[in-house]
């Protein structure tokens, strides 16, 4: 496996346990540190982290606690998350769970529904299973799927709908999102579905006779697995990262296809919005991290240094410089926006310039890269592109347009223009493509798009432009932190949060933070 070569060629280099940056230097608290039990089974099961605050939950009358919820192999775990200020009692959870059968995948917390006393807490599973659970109650609630007669597929992300108190959506290792109501029944048969609407790569089906009942409705988009799903700062717009090697975004209220990009080969596995709703950024297997302008609908860079596959990307709300008289704070509105408090206020945002960008990216190559985008890289370029011959619809004033990019799936043939000679990048610079396209193709790895037509997957077009037609990246860091493959990264106020596939969480402090604690020495084991 193209992941595991990857750690075992790097496994005699050493660690990072410090980078710099031009705001400072970034350490790991070694007593801080959250690991495993020791064993020798391998974990192919991504370790993903869910955070929370609640509003009065500390010690202290009016202080607030942050909690954070993690999967290693079959256990999820929920603890107190203290940070930089104080080493964690791992010993000690608030909950713990072991799964005997089904193993979970990805979890997600809903932030309008948590008190000091209770939380919502939503985890997918391997086998297709969705359970609600209150750890801090430590009671299972429901659960959805429990027959798999709606899906059998594995669960690759589940997200509480913003603003909603018990609607949430679940996607597969397939093409298929289902949205659930936490407060309605499931189906005790196989849903019949019927199509309610039909766009370019997608279809929205509904329950024939049963809207009181779950499923509430089921989205069909593309032609693969679905890896993560990401609504915008203003909760309006959903983004769809897919094997398939598309990035599609929704007005998700209209059930509408707004734009797409595709990506340069693979699929894309992770994405993310920037605080202000402006841009896109993703991660997959071409190893490149992706800047899309979703006002713009086009990429408008590219960045190379990771050597396997981008796992995790992310904005860091709290480096990006923007004008004066404007607040990263965005602590009223965090119930519709992510627990790490990484989104601005989009209604505050739109009318500032933003000076710059942090962007965070993790992978398959034990790398942590960071990367630093300016304006001479977002400012509108004029570049001529095969796609610039064609009529197009976008409009750079307004995203409520149709796609730039039309077709009909029946009746598209490759294209005359093709050029032999756009040919993809040199496998010097892209160790996946090199990998993938070498002569050993029997790895589970190896991967080809079905029913992709060829004008998809011509170079030069808008949705897939060359890489001289992009602005190109150098990462501001690009250090090894693990031995193992990171599955997760987070940015937090005081702090960077890493996990590997392993089970290492490493909490990495900010430059100057006071009231830091550490020990020093190596990470605490869960008993």
């Amino acid at each position: 496996m193209a992941a595991a070569a990857a750690g075992k060629t790097h496994h005699g280099n050493e660690i990072k346990t410090q980078f710099c940056t031009k705001e400072g230097k970034y350490r790991v608290l070694r007593l801080s540190d959250y690991s495993r039990p020791m064993n020798n089974t391998p974990n192919n099961i991504p370790v993903k982290l869910s955070f929370v605050t609640l509003k009065g939950g500390g010690d202290s009358d009016g202080d607030n606690e942050d909690k954070i919820a993690f999967n290693i192999g079959r256990d999820m775990f929920f603890y107190n998350f203290r940070g930089v200020k104080k080493a964690p009692d791992l010993n000690h959870p608030i909950d713990r769970r072991t799964y005997k059968g089904p193993i979970p995948t990805c979890h997600d917390i809903n932030l309008m529904t948590r008190t000091p006393q209770s939380i919502d807490l939503l985890i997918g599973f391997t086998a297709g299973q969705i359970q609600l659970m209150d750890p801090i109650q430590h009671e299972c609630r429901k659960c959805f799927n429990d027959e798999r007669l709606i899906e059998k597929g594995a669960v690759t992300c589940v997200k509480w709908l913003p603003g909603s108190e018990s609607k949430f959506l679940v996607s597969y290792n397939n093409p298929n999102i289902y949205i659930y109501d936490k407060n309605l029944p499931s189906l005790i048969t196989e849903p019949q579905l019927a199509v309610s609407k039909r766009g370019n790569g997608y279809t929205v089906e509904v329950c024939k006779n049963k809207q009181d009942y779950n499923p509430l409705c089921r989205w069909k988009v593309g032609h693969g697995g679905v890896n993560e799903l990401a609504f915008s700062p203003d909760c309006k717009h959903l983004a769809i990262a897919s094997q398939d090697g598309y990035l599609r975004i929704f007005d998700f209220e209209k059930q509408e296809l707004i734009s797409s990009m595709r990506s340069y080969f693979g699929g894309i596995l992770c994405v993310c919005w920037s605080p202000d709703g402006k841009y896109v950024v993703t991660g997959g297997e071409d190893d490149l991290v992706t800047i899309w302008s979703f006002y713009e609908q086009r990429v408008v860079a590219r960045g190379e240094g990771h050597r396997s596959w981008v796992n995790v990307v992310s904005f860091d709300a709290y480096t990006t410089q923007i004008n004066d008289r404007f607040s990263l704070d965005n602590s009223e509105d965090e119930e519709t926006n992510e627990s790490s408090n990484a989104s601005l206020n989009h209604s505050q945002s739109r009318n500032k310039d933003v000076l710059s960008y942090r962007i965070g990216s993790v992978g398959d190559d034990t790398q942590l890269l960071l990367w630093d985008i300016d304006e001479e890289i977002l400012k509108p370029q004029r570049v001529r592109t095969r796609s610039a011959r064609v009529p197009t619809s976008v409009s750079s004033s307004s995203v409520n347009v149709q796609p730039s990019w039309t077709f009909s799936s029946n009746t598209m043939k490759p294209s005359s223009r093709y050029d032999k000679n756009d040919e993809m990048p040199s496998s010097g610079k892209f160790h996946t493509l090199n990998r993938l396209t070498s002569k050993n193709q029997n790895s589970v790895s190896s991967y080809t798009p079905p029913h992709v037509e060829m004008d998809d997957l011509l170079l030069g077009s808008k949705i897939c432009p060359r890489m001289t037609e992009t602005s190109k990246l150098e990462p501001l860091v690009a250090k090894k932190i693990a031995y193992d493959r990171i599955s997760s990264l987070v940015f937090r106020e005081d702090c960077i949060v890493t996990s590997t596939y392993e089970g290492y969480i490493n909490v990495w402090a900010r430059p100057d933070d006071p009231g830091v604690t550490d020990g020093g020495g190596g990470g605490t084991l869960i008993q």
